[in-house]
């Protein structure tokens, strides 16, 4: 059965059983990613027609420890091979993490609290800065690539 996006509308679901376009991880369509990368087409499952993809895997760590300050410090310089990052926050003050430069207290992606930790969510490889709300502690990053 098709699923209509409306009167007069194309289908937009599977039509017969079979999916028009195989969709890339997530289920989301993005036209301008080419999951058919150097003609090889992916690889399907056949019982949930998914794509079938392998994650990254990392066998590379590097530990680093960044001085807290109530100044803007760069965290993670950008790096190309980074597949993922921890932080934690091992200071008694809020450190406020911005993916990009010039972190400040107003302009940050996300406050990590004293004693918490935070993980990159997606393969962000660019450049990471950070700021405390004071002057005590150390921010302890394992980059993987």
């Amino acid at each position: 059965m098709s699923h209509w996006t409306g009167k007069n509308r194309k289908a937009v679901g599977p039509v017969g059983g079979q999916a028009r376009r195989p969709l890339p991880p997530g289920g989301v369509f993005n036209p301008s990613v080419n999951p058919w990368k150097d003609g090889v087409l992916p690889e399907v499952d056949p019982i949930t027609r998914r794509l079938k993809v392998e994650a990254q895997r990392s066998t590379v760590s590097a530990v680093t420890i960044v001085p807290g300050g109530a100044v803007n410090v760069t965290l993670l310089a950008a790096n190309p091979a980074r597949i993922g990052a921890t932080f934690f926050n091992d200071s008694n003050k809020i450190l406020s993490l911005k993916l990009g430069a010039n972190a400040s207290l107003v302009n940050f992606t996300i406050k990590i609290p004293a004693g918490g930790f935070y993980e990159l969510p997606v393969q962000y490889v660019g450049i990471i800065d950070g700021i405390w709300n004071g002057t005590n502690g150390n921010c302890l990053i394992t980059e993987l690539a």
